[in-house]
């Protein structure tokens, strides 16, 4: 009887553990979509190309051609490593509270790029910084893509699967700033889809309903 005791014991140890983790975190994975947009604000018309953000909203502009693609620009990267990032700093649209991250899961980046002339040996590099605690920041570094060629006119989707640091699970960040830089030959490559093809996708946990 002893043993059938204790068997019953360790049966329900068993099966009641993993809900009592679950209850003390009351946290499950959730995912937001943050679109890299731009648009032209009705105030202040002709700022297409410098009004920029991440958020929910998708914008309504593709007018920001890629940065440092001129042989001048490619001269200037293979000599002192020096590219031109474009940010897209997360705006109001997230939660006021920030992100609880989800460490056990990858931040996503997506990039459609179109091209108005012939892509030839050019490399994209795409970043996203998380920016947390007092004034600190995690930086997490895509690998580089190399394109041998696009045709012009021709829209491709390039992605990123971004590694979460075990030590930022838990952690709450309150701001995302994606990045992403093009260098090569090319005296234009062509421009960023910033109308709702492009996106960052953040592993976070909420509350359990």
């Amino acid at each position: 009887m002893r043993i059938l005791a204790l068997m019953t014991v360790l049966a329900l140890t068993a099966v009641l553990a993993p809900l009592g983790a679950s209850a003390d975190t009351g946290l499950i994975p959730a995912t937001d979509r943050l679109f890299i947009a731009a648009g032209c604000p009705q105030d202040t018309p002709g700022t297409c190309t410098s009004t920029r953000w991440l958020g929910k909203s998708p914008g309504d502009a593709n007018s920001n051609f890629l940065t440092a693609t001129t042989p001048a620009d490619e001269v200037l990267y293979r000599a002192t490593g020096d590219i031109n990032w474009r940010d897209y700093a997360s705006d109001s649209s997230i939660p006021t509270g920030g992100y609880v991250m989800d460490a056990s899961r990858d931040v996503e980046m997506s990039v459609n790029i179109t091209n108005n002339a012939l892509m030839v040996n050019e490399t994209i590099h795409a970043r996203v910084t998380l920016r947390h605690g007092d004034f600190q920041s995690t930086v997490l570094n895509g690998d580089d893509i190399e394109v041998l060629i696009q045709n012009p006119g021709t829209t491709a989707t390039y992605s990123w699967d971004l590694n979460v640091p075990d030590e930022l699970d838990g952690v709450t960040v309150t701001s995302v700033t994606a990045e992403i830089a093009v260098h090569g030959v090319n005296a234009q490559g062509g421009y960023i889809d910033q109308s709702g093809g492009s996106f960052v996708k953040i592993p976070h946990l909420v509350p359990a309903s």
